[in-house]
């Protein structure tokens, strides 16, 4: 293991330790916290890495137009990429029906 991953794997322990050290006045309390600090910022940075790999896709079938290959890659970028940001979409949406039904995270 070299010493990058070793400092990731410390840092990575170190701040969730810290994060349900600070709010750990139940296990509601330490689900919510993992939740709200650790798994929606990685949604964000799923569905803003889904948009960019889409109008990536979309530059290069315009900039390629003219080459066949190329803009085959084109074309295939821009349907995962719109499938990756439907599914994002989605699983956004079914959360937000869920936590409008049962309240913030289904903690209330």
């Amino acid at each position: 293991m070299n010493t990058i991953q070793k400092i990731n794997g410390i840092f990575l322990v170190s701040y969730v330790s810290g994060v349900m050290s600070l709010y750990a006045a139940d296990a509601n309390a330490i689900l919510k916290v993992m939740v709200e600090e650790l798994l929606s910022p990685l949604y964000q940075g799923v569905a803003a890495f889904s948009v960019v790999y889409f109008l990536y896709g979309a530059a290069k079938f315009i900039y390629d137009m003219n080459h066949p290959e190329e803009k085959n890659t084109g074309k295939q970028h821009l349907l995962w990429g719109s499938i990756g940001v439907f599914i994002i979409l989605s699983v956004g949406g079914i959360l937000s029906i869920f936590t409008s039904m049962f309240g913030s995270l289904g903690f209330n």
